[in-house]
């Protein structure tokens, strides 16, 4: 049953009741219905005939408006013929005078009486118009509607504070001006609330389902503050996604610096206290991070496809959470990450150096002290590989970028670390920085770093102190990566059978003129970065002219190139340590 056609039905009985009480005579009633669209029409005819079949002491005329009802669809226009609803004659007026009936009371109902050109001659009955159902039968209040949709799916324990919570989610839609009477009846019939546990689970379904409206998701809105009012976030919502909230200058760079303190604390590796990655929040983001970032973008430029996606976001936790984000103060402090810079051998074994300090100190007045084990793990890999929105291709290239970068470091440093107690027994050691179950994170802003965590299992409770080695850009490291790939690249292009390399950069003479190792990684990354054609890389010293020389050291050469050739290829797809470590290591010439 449509809800508006419903309240209709039971205005105009209330009104026949209070009218035959007045009166033991037949008379006649006639009332007017404004127009509306075919399927709330058809629905409130129907509604007024099935009541008037139910009473033998009403006889009904029903005539809808032939305009109204011309412009309908062939199968409603067959409906009105076939019940003889529609108005034939083109003269609404004409039913007014129809004549009463002895011992029965004459209703006539007048549809679409507000678009003939005769409605002057109505003006003096009774109007069914939405605003008076809605302050005089509704008595401002969607409680009868929801009643009845709640009884209809077998719920019938509401309070009058449930109500009220059902009030403050649908009435700021009417006096918003985002829906009116007619189309809030048609969404409440259609809203589906069957997979609704109880009554506390209906508030949230139905601020997850106001995009009939042209509203965002306002599913996080905060019911238990009962100052809180909807008709905020769905005016500023609508100033929010057409734009005007950000027209001033002033306006958008107190909305981005919000967001660049949320996108500082995530780069930080913190917790912004807001539920970012939730899928409800952040909608058709990959994260929670892109989540904020597509925000930054749209208010910069007013993007439409990222307005778009937006739409799809909790607009509660935008304006709230993350437009008046202030970083919070830490009541607790937390495990801090120890930023450690250099060559990974280096950072690993100062990161257990330290971790064996804080063991010291923390147990100084032990008599006993023996170490069970010593453990690497990794926590998080927070990484700048981007290859688009998809998370999970982005977390496997950064693995393989990872093994690229320190592949082989696990066996390597396991076998050059030899620790025993004072009593002789051996320290068991173990390093796993390239467990496959590694958490790999995105970061478009933060500098890249693998965090990792050194632990001290003893007769103790275990000690877990957690580092974080530096990834900038220029890092020699990750310099050597780029450069091993553009090795083997540019071999690979070569058609020689042999080949040994004498490689060329660019900036060369900048390079000569730095001085300060961070310098020299900076210029060698830029030229890096410059390179556009492999075959400018590198000469071949074992083509044309020079592979025509009758040398001795000819043969020796060639099989130098065949070697050099087999450790480029691996150490670029396998990382530096295993290639060192690989037992099929080309070996003495």
């Amino acid at each position: 049953m449509n809800y508006f056609a419903s309240t209709i039905r039971n205005h105009i009985g209330d009104q026949i009741d209070r009218f035959r009480s007045e009166s033991s005579k037949g008379r006649k009633m006639i009332f007017m219905v404004p127009a509306m669209p075919e399927a709330t029409m058809l629905s409130v005819a129907d509604a007024i005939a099935s009541f008037c079949l139910q009473d033998d002491g009403l006889l009904l005329t029903l005539k809808i408006a032939a305009t109204l009802t011309d412009a309908w669809s062939p199968e409603g226009q067959r409906v009105v013929r076939e019940k003889g609803w529609k108005d034939e004659r083109g003269n609404l007026t004409y039913y007014r005078n129809m004549p009463e009936m002895p011992d029965k009371c004459t209703l006539i109902v007048l549809c679409g009486a507000d678009r003939v050109t005769d409605a002057g001659g109505l003006a003096d009955f009774h109007t069914c118009e939405p605003d008076m159902v809605w302050r005089i039968d509704m008595r401002q209040s969607f409680k009868s509607w929801m009643f009845e949709k709640l009884n209809h799916i077998g719920i019938h324990d509401c309070t009058n504070d449930d109500f009220a919570t059902f009030d403050r989610i649908i009435k700021p839609l009417l006096t918003c001006g985002r829906g009116d009477l007619l189309q809030i009846s048609d969404w409440l019939e259609a809203l589906d609330l069957n997979h609704a546990t109880d009554v506390a689970d209906i508030p949230r379904i139905m601020l997850g389902s106001l995009q009939e409206f042209g509203l965002p998701l306002l599913g996080r809105f905060p019911l238990s503050q009962k100052r809180k009012q909807l008709s905020l976030y769905v005016n500023k919502s609508a100033e929010f996604y057409n734009y005007t909230m950000f027209l001033e200058a002033r306006q958008r760079d107190k909305a981005i610096k919000a967001i660049d303190k949320v996108l500082a604390v995530i780069g930080e590796g913190e917790d912004p206290g807001i539920p970012l990655d939730d899928e409800d929040v952040c909608g058709s983001y990959g994260s929670g991070e892109q989540f904020v970032e597509g925000l930054k973008k749209y208010i910069e430029t007013d993007d439409p496809t990222e307005r778009d996606r937006l739409l799809q976001c909790d607009f509660v936790v935008i304006w709230d959470k993350i437009l008046k984000f202030k970083v919070q103060e830490k009541k607790e402090k937390r495990e801090s990450v120890r930023k450690l810079s250099g060559s990974p051998v280096e950072v690993l074994l100062t990161a257990i150096w330290m971790t064996l300090r804080d063991f010291y100190l923390e147990h100084k007045g032990e008599t006993e002290l023996t170490i069970e084990t010593i453990s690497i793990t990794p926590d998080l890999f927070k990484h700048d590989v981007d290859s688009g929105d998809d998370i999970a291709e982005n977390s496997e290239l950064a693995r393989r970028y990872l093994t690229r970068l320190i592949g082989g470091i696990d066996p390597f440093i396991s076998q050059h670390i030899n620790l025993s107690n004072a009593d002789g027994s051996e320290i068991e050691f173990s390093s796993d920085l390239l467990s496959p179950a590694i958490n790999c994170r995105y970061s478009k802003s933060a500098e890249p770093v693998l965090e990792f965590s050194i632990v001290i299992s003893s007769q103790f409770n275990p000690l877990r102190r957690k580092f974080g080695w530096r990834l900038p850009e220029h890092h020699m490291y990750r310099l050597s990566v780029d450069l091993l790939h553009r090795a083997k690249s540019a071999i690979w292009e070569l058609t020689g059978i042999h080949k040994l390399p004498v490689y060329h950069i660019s900036y060369y003479e900048e390079l000569l003129q730095a001085t300060a190792d961070e310098e020299i990684r900076r210029v060698l990354l830029h030229s890096i970065r410059d390179e556009r054609d492999n075959r400018k890389v590198l000469t071949n010293l074992l083509s044309g002219e020079w592979a025509q020389e009758n040398d001795p050291l000819s043969s020796k050469l060639k099989t130098l190139a065949e070697k050099y050739d087999t450790f480029i290829g691996d150490a670029a797809d396998n990382g530096i340590f295993a290639t060192l470590l690989s037992p099929s290591l080309p070996g003495q010439i």
